[in-house]
């Protein structure tokens, strides 16, 4: 291994990570990466230290902290290289180390504090499912037999939720119900008019709620569906 640059991992990791440390202090070379030496690295699995590394690509390269907590390595990743630049990694590997450093376990952390943003943007901004479902149980009273009678989420289970039932509120737009809505539209009609008379329903209730939903999406879809004509048949009588 040439000491006057860096080269790919070949070797048992954690041998490697203790060779690397021990070469350095005995010639006094510094294994840091910089900028330009990690834009011009091959492919391989390199290290800047302090458990910070990095395994390159051909066009790019993941990050990773690696720590040990109550005596178990933990690799944590740290985003995408270039993405995620080196001074960036850095960052990051320093304010995990220093939640390290106070007994914390910085996956476990840093899980809990996804789970509460997610929570958080849930109560703010739900999804349609959610918002469908919320509003139901609040205005069930109103329905006939508590919405149960006739199915009242038939329409959206079929064929709303399977396109956009995932979509938070601020996110729907109008081709989202069109593409929910045109399979049936003119095979289904009756079916797809619930569905718009329930999606109108839920984006007008969550909107007066104050979820970031607009309720005009549902009448600029209907527009771009166009107009149904409803042709009917008569059938003979029996004699």
């Amino acid at each position: 291994m040439s000491l006057t640059g860096i080269s790919p991992i070949s070797v048992d990791q954690e041998r490697r990570e203790t060779m690397l440390t021990l070469w350095g202090k005995l010639w006094g070379h510094d294994m840091a990466l910089t900028a330009l030496k990690l834009k011009n690295l091959g492919p391989g699995t390199y290290h800047d230290g302090d458990g910070l590394m990095i395994v390159r690509t051909t066009n790019g390269g993941s990050w990773t902290y690696r720590y040990s907590h109550l005596g178990n390595r933990r690799d944590m990743g740290l985003g995408s290289y270039p993405t995620v630049s080196l001074a960036m990694a850095r960052q990051e590997r320093d304010r995990w180390k220093l939640l390290l450093a106070q007994g914390q376990d910085p996956i476990g952390v840093r899980r809990l504090q996804r789970a509460a943003t997610a929570a958080d943007k849930t109560r703010k901004d739900p999804t349609f499912r959610e918002m469908a479902e919320m509003i139901l149980e609040a205005k069930k009273a109103r329905l006939r037999g508590d919405g149960t009678r006739g199915r009242w989420m038939s329409p959206l289970e079929t064929h709303l939720f399977p396109v956009f039932g995932k979509k938070r509120g601020s996110e729907l737009t109008a081709q989202d119900i069109v593409d929910a809505l045109k399979p049936i539209w003119r095979t289904k009609h009756p079916t797809a008019e619930k569905a718009v008379q329930r999606t109108r329903f839920i984006l007008h209730e969550a909107q007066i709620i104050g979820y970031p939903v607009d309720p005009i999406i549902v009448e600029q879809a209907t527009r771009m569906l166009g107009a149904h004509v409803h042709t009917t048949i008569h059938i003979p009588a029996t004699p």
